[in-house]
């Protein structure tokens, strides 16, 4: 990620970077359900420390998407609440936490 740089010295957060992780289906990653990847605990400890390395904020975005926002959806929300938008949630096109 080679745009994580420029960022990090203009003290940017790497928006551009949100579309292509949510491609990759790196939020909520442990859920099998609405477009998530399905991966087991260990892997999504993996990518977060992989998304680490490249910059904190990605980690945290990813994080915070998946684990406050999506799996919250998922857990206790409502079918409605489901259907309006998980697909687009996990695959970053639209942010379910305000940025």
């Amino acid at each position: 990620m080679p745009e994580v740089v420029p960022c990090h010295r203009a003290a940017k957060f790497p928006e551009q970077i949100r579309t292509r992780m949510g491609k990759l289906r790196l939020f909520a990653p442990y859920l099998k359900e609405h477009g998530c990847a399905g991966l087991s605990y260990t892997a999504y400890g993996l990518i977060m420390q992989e998304l680490e390395r490249a910059d904190s904020g990605l980690r945290s975005e990813a994080s915070v998407q998946g684990a406050l926002a999506i799996y919250a959806i998922h857990s206790f929300g409502t079918p409605n609440s489901m259907r309006a938008g998980y697909r687009d949630w996990s695959r970053a096109n639209a942010s379910v936490v305000s940025h």
